[in-house]
């Protein structure tokens, strides 16, 4: 399956930022909306997510994008890799790796 455009939305906490990063074939963008100033801060998550406050600034832009010819940015899916993926997904393979700890494990008291 391809797709246009990768993204991820979030929200820091006391919902004082909301942000938006897209990725696509050509362009990677990020959006954040919020105040330096922490004590200013959105009233509640709904009003201050990252998709309902940079997300619609990221259409705005991408629209944008796409309708101008001078920038040669098109809209169009990722290529596929040419040798499939290999990735594995069975968490107890990865576990392994967890056990036991490290000299930076000790250090940092873990």
């Amino acid at each position: 399956m391809t797709t246009p455009t990768i993204s991820e939305t979030g929200t820091t906490q006391n919902n004082s930022d909301g942000w938006f990063m897209a990725i696509t074939p050509q362009l990677v963008t990020g959006i954040w909306t919020g105040c330096e100033d922490r004590a200013f801060h959105f009233i509640s998550t709904g009003q201050g997510e990252g998709a309902n406050t940079a997300l619609p600034i990221f259409a705005g832009f991408i629209k944008r994008v796409y309708a101008n010819p001078s920038l040669k940015i098109e809209k169009k899916d990722f290529d596929a890799p040419k040798n499939g993926t290999s990735i594995v997904f069975d968490c107890n393979q990865y576990q392994k790796q967890e056990e036991g700890t490290t000299e930076l494990d000790e250090k940092l008291g873990f």
